[in-house]
């Protein structure tokens, strides 16, 4: 018998799906608190035990930045748009790291995660969005660095820079499009662990982090923003430094494509959530 105290207690219904369409996204609000639990959690446990710390949320894209610099600028002598090449770079250099580093983490979620996701109910579609917060927090370390680098070599931001928070959200919703599929097959395919540091390794050379491609020849342009990170990270360049060539139309195709795959993303997380528990 249940007594009048127990029966004002909260009820979750679980249910199946009830079609293809169902992707369960009002669930994500009501566990706000959980995503903000496991965003925090990620932050809290990515860099302890290291000998930096959180240092490594800079050197990470200043790394990156100084590798660009000297093969694509001092080796390649590639352009930079008239732009300090020291700046260039480190602007797409976090521009890229924001997708890297993101896209990462959220592939690993599901794995990293096996027991919550085999025994406990909760929309786990908030295991994949939560490094979100951490990317957040990255860029804006990454950028405080940045300004005074800009002054110092006389790149003054212009009002283009409002534009900014556009770009990083674009870039950010790319690589969770790609995090949450990866997520999703690494959970039956365990060699995709292996293959996003090597494709994202691949990807930071053929994307024009150190160098402009205006200086290329219109095939080799066409080829190149086939990337649809190429267009995305020309833009927020653009909105940071002002004076740097981009290309509208990779710039369009890299927006439209960063929405559909992120939507393609939830409808391959819905068709193979049912069967993560047997998997994982």
């Amino acid at each position: 018998m249940i007594n009048r105290a127990e029966s004002k207690l909260p009820v979750t219904h679980i249910r199946a799906r009830k079609g293809f369409f169902d992707l369960g996204l009002g669930d994500l609000l009501q566990y706000r608190d959980l995503f903000v639990t496991f965003a925090t959690r990620d932050i809290k446990v990515r860099y302890k035990q290291t000998a930096l710390g959180v240092a490594w949320v800079v050197l990470q894209p200043l790394i990156m930045a100084v590798v660009q610099y000297f093969v694509f600028t001092r080796i390649a002598k590639l352009s930079t748009d008239g732009v300090d090449a020291f700046v260039f770079s480190f602007a797409g250099s976090l521009g890229f790291s924001a997708f890297s580093q993101t896209l990462s983490r959220s592939s690993q979620q599901f794995v990293m995660n096996r027991n919550l996701v085999s025994k406990v109910f909760f929309p786990r579609l908030i295991l994949p969005l939560s490094p979100v917060l951490s990317g957040c927090i990255d860029f804006g370390v990454g950028l405080v660095l940045l300004v005074p680098i800009m002054l110092i070599k006389g790149v003054v931001p212009s009002a283009m820079i409002l534009t900014l928070p556009l770009w990083f959200g674009m870039i950010l919703l790319l690589s969770i499009g790609f995090g949450v599929i990866t997520s999703s097959l690494m959970v039956f395919y365990r060699d995709i662990t292996f293959l996003i540091p090597l494709l994202t390794n691949l990807l930071m050379f053929v994307t024009p982090i150190g160098y402009s491609l205006s200086s290329r020849g219109p095939n080799e342009q066409a080829i190149a923003y086939l990337n649809p990170l190429a267009g995305l990270v020309e833009g927020f360049r653009w909105s940071l430094l002002g004076s740097t060539h981009v290309n509208w139309g990779a710039v369009t195709y890299g927006l439209v494509f960063a929405v559909v795959i992120f939507i393609v993303s939830l409808f391959v997380f819905a068709r193979l959530e049912e069967k993560f528990a047997d998997a994982i």
